[in-house]
């Protein structure tokens, strides 16, 4: 998916170790000198209520003295005693590195404020060696950066305690020297403390420390509770396990007999007779791209949610460097993380659902750093690690038949130059062979190339494996359907964009930039006249909606926005108005809005259905149609036309046997309630109909949305990830889209 959608899918945490995917596995714990503890009268262990609370002290790491009262604040000698039951569990050797850094405060008997508990839980971290294993703040998401700048945010951290030394060696990352993060290596304990307790932990998606939601405060004055102080210690075991390998080829897979049985009453499943599948993407933990932003493990809860909203198929995310670390081999294994797909293999079967897993990111494939950063197809080194890689999988999971699992080789396929099909089936078809070397029947997916445009891949017509498409027809923030679709790019040497009609006084023009070459100057004229004007380049990142600086080497610099919108109103009416272009070679929208009394026009940049590079010239009838003076510049998107696109997907499979599947698509949150309802029930009616079974994506185009995602973009004052007119179920950590979900349902199978 692009990387738009990358901030969604902040994951709540389950019960037990299941919900760890069997982190749990590997060795008892060591013993501990508890005689450095304050010795307090038993207390029998009382239920907490909290699911994060249980799991901890059946992992067997909270001792006796703090399975009970709460609420009460934990003392410094209980927390190291905690903490160092952590280490011996998770990374032993690293006990004798954690007991010299605490040396100063690990006996003590006062109780600790959140700051405190913040700057102890960091010792631990560091002392694990987790900055090195990952460097966390390369990737993790800082709720201090999402605050706004009026807000104190560090009130209330403050360390007068003398017990706790301030190391600037405590937190020196080599790895961060020469990247925008390194002045935190330098920093304080107390900074990096506090840095550390707002990251987004890899257990479940929360921060270490629980923050005011009102306030953005990580309230570090409060007293340190004994729930608190668990909670967190969890977290970090979740962050911890991660940071375990293993050799490779020592694991064993988790897959159960029941597993296999259960596999085998579902429908079956070929490259050419795919079952009538409706699914739905689980939360992608596995995207590099999304450490820090989203939990790093599948849990079970998830996967009874898909299935109990009658979802049979479920797509997940993965990624290399999350199985694999960033050895650039497969020798080496993150052990957690393979016990937990394992386990998401046996959910799907316990649940009757299909699994798909999708390799969305790789070492020269990296959907956030843009297409002129990949070299997978140029590079053999890449191409043999994605080989091995598969065949890494293909081999785990061999034992497990197609009815339940299957793999879709890499996601919305592109390149740095447009990707042909003869250099992206060559090594597909390596891959394959990787695959099969292992599992000879493995039920595979190729998506098909130009991304959305979805073209069928020719070079696989003969390599039986199944085609995928993602059909992202209606772009973030069309409020209208049908739809019409113009050419957003929009270069000098082709014309001016002009706009004819019978326009009232009143009237406004909403021009959605994307991105614009150069220093330009923007300017309307209205029959003529000017009557306003914008400047556009020369930003810095972050200023005015500027996200993105770039030079393709075609034309010299240029610059990416995200809502940046400029609005005109006609003081008088006017027929024809042209928007001008001083400066600079081209710009590009994303789409301009026309709206008077009446009603309004929605016009959506769409280039996968307008590729004419012709600037449009438009006119608008007094009855809402809209018309071009160059035919290809404009494209109505209807029921119609959308079944028509998909005839060239029907006749590529009649013609070569290949069966096809929609596996993303959806409707972002950004598109009105019945815009998106009507696209949806167009697009799934056309699916029904020509026998094509789909999965749907989730974040925001997805129906459930995590409360944690949808504070965050509160905090950040960017765009909600829920519906403004939509109707949403509250189910306490998720919102749960009705409306979408009315549309679904009544695709779904019998």
């Amino acid at each position: 998916m692009k990387a738009a959608g990358r901030l969604a899918c902040f994951l709540l945490a389950f019960v037990l170790l299941l919900s760890l995917g069997g982190c749990g596995k590997g060795g008892g714990l060591s013993s501990t000198d508890a005689s450095r503890a304050p010795q307090e009268s038993f207390r029998p262990p009382q239920p907490s209520g909290d699911p994060e609370i249980d799991a901890a002290i059946a992992l067997g790491f909270v001792p006796e003295a703090l399975q009970s009262d709460y609420d009460s604040p934990v003392t410094y000698a209980q927390d190291c005693l905690m903490l160092e039951k952590l280490l011996e569990l998770t990374l032993p050797d690293t006990v004798p590195a954690w007991r010299e850094r605490s040396a100063t405060f690990r006996d003590a008997a006062e109780t600790m404020t959140r700051g405190e508990g913040a700057a102890v839980l960091f010792y631990a971290a560091m002392a694990s060696g987790f900055d090195r294993a990952e460097p966390i703040l390369q990737r993790a998401y800082w709720f201090e950066a999402m605050t706004p700048i009026e807000q104190n945010f560090w009130k209330g951290l403050e360390l007068n305690n003398p017990l706790i030394p301030s190391l600037r060696e405590l937190y020196v990352n080599p790895s961060l020297i020469g990247t925008d993060d390194e002045g935190r290596t330098g920093s304080s304990l107390l900074t990096n403390a506090g840095l550390f307790a707002e990251g987004i932990s890899y257990q479940n998606g929360k921060p270490y420390l629980e923050y005011d939601p009102e306030t953005a405060s990580m309230r570090f004055k409060d007293p340190f509770t004994r729930a608190e102080a668990i909670q967190a210690a969890y977290r970090l075991y979740g962050g911890l396990r991660y940071t375990v390998f293993v050799p490779g080829d020592s694991v064993v897979s988790g897959v159960t007999e029941e597993t296999i049985r259960l596999a085998r009453e579902m429908p079956a499943a070929a490259w050419n007779d795919l079952p009538d599948w409706r699914g739905y993407t689980i939360a992608s933990p596995f995207d590099g791209y999304a450490v820090g932003e989203c939990g790093k493990y599948f849990y079970e809860e998830e996967v009874a949610r898909i299935a109990e909203a009658g979802f049979d198929f479920i797509r997940a995310g993965t990624a290399f460097q999350t199985v694999f670390g960033q050895s650039g081999g497969t020798e080496q294994v993150r052990e957690a993380v393979v016990a937990n797909i394992d386990d998401l293999v046996n959910w799907c079967a316990k649940y009757g659902i299909h699994l798909c897993f999708d390799c969305h990111e790789f070492p020269g494939f990296d959907p956030v750093g843009g297409d002129g950063n990949i070299t997978l197809w140029d590079d053999p080194e890449q191409q043999e690690l994605f080989c091995r890689f598969w065949g890494w999988f293909a081999e785990h999971f061999k034992d497990v038949p197609s009815n339940l699992l299957s793999f879709n080789l890499i996601n919305e396929p592109r390149g740095a130059q447009p990707l042909t099909d003869e250099v992206y089936s060559s090594l597909m078809k390596r891959a394959i062979a990787a695959i099969r070397e292992h599992s000879p029947d493995r039920l595979i997916f190729a998506d098909a190339l130009e991304v959305t445009r979805g073209v069928p891949v020719e070079g696989l017509a003969d390599a039986r494996v199944a085609q995928s498409i993602h059909p992202y027809f209606l772009p973030d923030g069309a409020s209208q359907w049908p739809a019409l679709f113009i050419n957003g790019f929009i270069h000098r040497d082709n014309g001016v964009l002009t706009l004819n009609g019978d326009f009232p006084a009143g009237t406004t023009v909403t021009v959605d930039v994307d991105s614009a070459h150069a220093v330009s100057t923007m300017r309307w004229l209205a029959d003529g006249r000017e009557i306003d004007s914008m400047g556009l380049g020369g930003e810095e990142w972050g200023q005015d909606g500027c996200v993105s600086i770039e030079d393709p080497g075609t034309g010299g610099e240029f610059r990416v926005y995200e809502g940046r919108t400029w609005t005109v109103e006609l003081a008088q009416a006017a027929h024809c108005l042209r928007l001008i272009q001083e400066e600079g070679c081209w710009y590009a929208v994303r789409g301009i809005t026309v709206e008077t009394s009446d009603g309004h026009v929605c016009l959506s940049a769409q280039h996968d259905f307008v590729p004419n590079e012709t600037v449009p010239e438009l006119t608008f009838q007094s009855d809402g149609t809209v018309s071009a003076a160059d035919p290809d510049t404009l494209f109505r998107m209807d029921r119609d036309t959308l079944a028509e696109r998909f005839t060239e997907y029907t006749a590529f499979r009649e013609r070569t046997g290949v069966a096809i599947m929609v596996q993303e698509f959806g409707f972002n949150a950004s598109i009105p309630r019945e815009t998106a309802r009507s696209a949806a029930d167009a697009l799934l009616g056309v699916l029904e109909e020509a026998h094509i079974p789909w999965c749907s994506f989730c974040s925001q185009f997805g129906l459930w949305v995590s409360k944690q995602e949808v504070l965050v973009h509160t905090v950040t004052g960017d765009a909600t990830p829920l519906r403004p007119d939509g109707n949403y179920q509250d189910l306490g950590d998720w919102y749960y889209d009705t409306d979408m979900a009315e549309i679904y349902q009544t695709y779904m199978n019998p």
